[in-house]
């Protein structure tokens, strides 16, 4: 607390300014204004000054790695706040805000974008007062990896008289697959399952492949084909 006179003579206007409170407990304090000329006349002021608003509430938040969902934070402050330590993969629609004696409410969107990577990945980052760091509110974020898989890496068939193998695949997004030979056939059943079919050998042992593709990252799983001879 400030006052603009500790002393003076007769009657007169004292003026009193406090600090900012950046802190979330209400403070008090007290002041005594004593008569020089008589210590038994006194007047004692009492100060309260209100707590700084934080909301300091931990959000945690989980997306799919394909099409993921918004998400909103709400930060209220009695004072300008700004964010830190954001990951690339997320979008805020705010870095930073203004606040207001008794605590402004703003909303900010998280946007995340897709995870193509078959790794899982996760982040923490923070809003923080500008008036206080101590105050902060955590964010944590989490987001499920790309899914990308054959059941089999090869299929073995007869000469002759074979019934079509079908292989699982699992894809977080669409998928294609294709041989690289006529001879092997590949037919999608449906979004989990790709049919394998050989024609008929009449010569020596061949070998081929079908290629299984994820169209999101263009990335490439291969399954070797061996027939027998005839």
């Amino acid at each position: 607390m400030k006052v603009s006179s500790k002393s003076g003579p007769g009657n007169r206007t004292i003026y009193l300014s406090v600090d900012n409170n950046v802190n979330t407990t209400e403070r008090s304090g007290s002041f005594t204004i004593v008569s020089e000329l008589n210590s038994s006349l006194y007047k004692t002021v009492n100060v309260k000054q209100d707590p700084y608003v934080f909301n300091t509430d931990s959000e945690s938040f989980s997306y799919t790695a394909i099409n993921p969902k918004e998400d909103h934070i709400s930060v209220r402050s009695s004072g300008n706040w700004l964010i830190k330590d954001v990951p690339y993969w997320i979008s805020m629609s705010s870095m930073s805000g203004t606040g207001q004696e008794g605590g402004k409410t703003t909303d900010v969107t998280l946007t995340p974008s897709d995870n193509l990577s078959e790794s899982s990945r996760s982040a923490v980052f923070y809003v923080v007062s500008a008036d206080n760091s101590s105050l902060t509110k955590r964010i944590s974020v989490q987001q499920s990896a790309f899914v990308f898989y054959v059941s089999t890496s090869s299929i073995s068939f007869a000469a002759s008289k074979t019934s079509a193998v079908d292989v699982r695949v699992d894809c977080t997004g669409e998928w294609t697959a294709k041989s690289n030979n006529s001879w092997i056939s590949v037919q999608k059943k449906d979004d989990k399952t790709l049919s394998i079919s050989v024609s008929n050998n009449t010569s020596s042992e061949r070998k081929g492949t079908v290629t299984v593709t994820s169209t999101l990252n263009n990335k490439s799983l291969t399954i070797n084909i061996v027939q027998s001879k005839k």
